[in-house]
């Protein structure tokens, strides 16, 4: 064997050498050898897709009360997307800077701040960055009281 070379996406010819692709998306690769009599092999091609990008999250609930404030029955739901990539693998979470928790709708029971830490892996393996939101879960109920002075009318 007197060579081998392959092109890139109908590029120039290269010397056979270890390669990477750092452009996300569909490639093609075209490959051949020549031997010492000077005989070509025909062209050979394999398309594969390379992925880069993370898959994007999001978390979805209903507010009670603005800017952040929920209640127990409050469900909370994260989904992702993979556009154009591998497609989603994992989806997980945190709440308060606790253990992953592999992802389920979910709410919250305990009253007071919490924060959500959400993100996904794509099945390349891309890690999307964390996302975290915060929101005041509100369980007490409202008090009220009343108070008066008593007034008597003494003109009688």
């Amino acid at each position: 064997m007197q060579s081998i070379s392959y092109a890139i996406d109908g590029g120039n010819w290269i010397a056979n050498a270890p390669f990477s692709i750092p452009t996300h998306g569909s490639h093609v690769i075209t490959f051949r050898s020549i031997d010492w009599c000077g005989n070509v092999e025909p062209n050979r091609t394999i398309t594969l897709f390379v992925d880069i990008r993370n898959a994007t999250s999001s978390i979805s609930y209903t507010l009670v009360y603005s800017p952040n404030f929920v209640v127990a029955s409050t469900t909370f739901t994260i989904t992702a997307d993979d556009a154009g990539g591998s497609g989603v693998q994992t989806i997980s979470y945190a709440i308060d800077g606790g253990n992953w928790i592999a992802n389920a709708p979910f709410s919250l029971a305990t009253h007071g701040s919490h924060a959500i830490t959400f993100r996904s892996i794509d099945w390349c393996g891309n890690v999307e960055p964390n996302r975290t939101i915060t929101v005041f879960v509100d369980i007490q109920n409202a008090t009220s009281s009343l108070s008066f002075t008593r007034y008597m009318d003494q003109t009688t």
